[in-house]
């Protein structure tokens, strides 16, 4: 298996849930975890995306469900954007609130240069409605994706 520079969590919403919520997607080239192989910005650069995003404010419509308070006046203004899935906080979160059968939601993380991931963990959003019925880690070899 060679290393690759682009991974992403595929991700099926159940068929009672509001869509897919994951506060942090952790990437290691450990094959154990361990803290000390996370890849974080500090030792790679890279890019998170994803298949969507919802602001906090739908996200609690759907859901009824906030990591925290409201920022500064009481607004829901926040972008739960892919970048929050990888920032090390357990009360931010990313959420794509379309997927279902037809189409599942994802996010994923392109690095700058080639890393070779050995072990990954997921801590989804604090509320079962955005939990996946089903996941699979997937990496891009340049052409496709591939589980």
């Amino acid at each position: 298996r060679r290393p690759l520079a682009a991974w992403r969590l595929v991700a099926e919403s159940k068929p009672s849930g509001a869509g897919i919520g994951v506060a942090e997607l952790e990437l290691h080239l450990g094959s154990n975890c361990e803290a000390e192989t996370k890849i974080d910005q500090s030792t790679t650069k890279y890019v998170a995306f994803c298949s969507t995003y919802a602001t906090e404010l739908e996200s609690f419509a759907a859901t009824g469900f906030r990591n925290g308070p409201p920022n500064f006046g009481g607004v829901f203004e926040n972008l739960q954007r892919p970048e929050l899935a990888f920032d090390g906080d357990l009360n931010s979160f990313w959420v794509d609130l379309a997927p279902g059968a037809s189409r599942k939601a994802w996010i994923a993380l392109e690095t700058m240069e080639s890393v070779d991931v050995k072990c990954v963990r997921v801590a989804w959003a604090g509320t079962p409605s955005l939990h996946a019925s089903w996941a699979e880690v997937q990496a891009y070899d340049g052409s496709s994706w591939m589980g």
